[in-house]
């Protein structure tokens, strides 16, 4: 017994000399309290463990009773530590007592994914770049679309909303035709694309840059008097707008929030832009609800850039094992929690009480990327890992989806499209942007055109 109790001592000499030496030197009263708490509670734990020894050596029952707690302690030390990574493991059919490995430092969450870390060295190198486009609803419009054949288009408003840039996407991936137009003030009712013709309300001009490389801001054609109009001129008027025009749009320029359309039909001051027999045209009008009749307030804008792709597509879609990314490994994590939108999800194939990473194999360019995902835990991690993605094709362009995410490609781009929800990121490689960079230069510098 005086073995015990000696043994016993020096472990409580070691546990008061980590105290001292690895006692934070900045930590508030909280902190402290934790921090000796722990090694308390560790004092505590090896005062027990010596009183039990020692009295198993008296009775069989309080012998049996140690062992019981011994090995319930032991059991729990060991579930803390790894037994979650077990149980995830084994749905995932990968028989370790840790995450496996190349999974810790191979993959890495969407919106950091261009990042190289401290561990990046032991990861694969990265041979893509996720670039995020935010794609934008300017007064309900898609800032994000194809003004030609595989021609990709997008604009946007700079951070103080003063400058308008207009953006064509070539083949490589890069926006180098680029149209701005300054303003002197900050931007109220701003503009929307009406099939390829921009619209400014603010400064009341459209340009034709996307049909003809035209980049002049060409007055809109007044309609005069609309103000001396009777109820059932302006009636009219709009029904003929509805009936006639190639593109109309309704803004209500009561409202500042060009970002969306908010309560329309509305009593109110509308601008009502529209081209008919060749000609763009605005009018002015103050409109009660009942004018407004059957009238939609827009013909012509875009619909959010991942919703409008699906229309490429005519024929029905194939149901195929996936080909360009694919899960490969969930794991169930502490840090994520199902919010309250989650938890209204009633998909019988997933548990909206957990979140999960899903890990994913992208393959793009010739290369691949490794990247992780959120989703709500699946029921059966077997079966969603091996669901068959759903294959759209036409021509040159393919669409590969699975669930919440999707993979677009053009045969003539350098690029794909990856969408995870209502997100949107450019897929290039990244060293050959690198050295297409550096020969432009190049070529510039000796003076020839490109």
């Amino acid at each position: 017994m005086k073995k015990v109790i000696l043994f016993g001592f020096l472990l409580w000499a070691i546990l008061v000399a980590l105290f001292i030496f690895t006692f934070p030197d900045s930590i508030n009263s909280m902190g402290w309290a934790f921090y000796g708490g722990g090694f308390l509670a560790g004092f505590l734990l090896l005062l027990i463990a010596i009183t039990l020894i020692y009295l198993s050596g008296k009775s069989k029952i309080i012998k049996y009773i140690s062992i019981i707690l011994g090995i319930a302690f032991i059991s729990t030390i060991f579930w803390f530590f790894i037994g979650e990574d077990i149980i995830e493991n084994y749905k995932n059919r990968v028989f370790a007592i840790r995450i496996p490995e190349k999974y810790q430092y191979w993959y890495d969450y969407i919106w950091h994914i261009n990042d190289d870390h401290f561990y990046s060295y032991m990861a694969p190198p990265k041979e893509l770049d996720f670039d995020k486009h935010k794609e934008y609803m300017i007064n309900g419009s898609s800032n994000t679309f194809f003004y030609a054949e595989g021609k990709l288009f997008y604009y946007y408003y700079d951070g103080f909303e003063k400058d308008l840039y207009f953006v064509k996407k070539n083949n490589q991936g890069k926006g180098r035709e680029r149209l701005i137009h300054s303003r002197d003030k900050i931007a109220e009712q701003g503009g929307v694309f009406l099939g390829n013709y921009y619209i400014d309300f603010d400064d009341n001009y459209y340009h034709t840059w996307l049909v003809d490389n035209d980049t002049l801001k060409k007055p809109l054609e007044v309609v005069p008097h609309t103000e001396k109009w009777t109820v059932e001129q302006r009636k009219s008027f709009l029904a003929k707008v509805q009936e006639n025009a190639t593109y109309y749009f309704l803004k209500h320029t009561d409202r500042k929030d060009y970002y969306g359309l908010k309560d329309f039909p509305e009593e109110g001051n509308y601008k009502v832009v529209f081209l008919s027999d060749g000609k763009w045209q605005l009018a002015e009008l103050y409109c009660q609800k009942e004018d407004f009749a059957t009238l939609e307030q827009a013909r012509g804008t875009h619909h959010p850039f991942r919703q409008a792709l699906l229309a490429h597509f005519p024929e029905p879609p194939v149901y195929a094992p996936a080909k360009n990314f694919r899960p490969v490994y969930i794991h169930k994590s502490d840090t994520y929690v199902s919010d309250e939108e989650d938890r209204k999800n009633t998909d019988p194939q997933f548990d909206n009480r957990y979140i999960v990473e899903v890990y994913f194999d992208i393959s793009q360019l010739g290369h691949m990327a490794y990247l992780k995902t959120t989703y709500l835990m699946p029921k059966n991690y077997q079966k969603f890992l091996h669901e068959p993605s759903t294959f759209l094709q036409n021509g040159d362009e393919e669409m590969e989806i699975f669930h919440k995410e999707a993979l677009y490609s053009h045969k003539q781009w350098d690029y794909s499209i990856y969408f995870i929800d209502n997100e949107m990121y450019f897929i290039t490689d990244r060293f050959a942007n690198l050295l297409m960079d550096n020969q432009l230069t190049i070529l510039s510098h000796l003076g020839i055109e490109f």
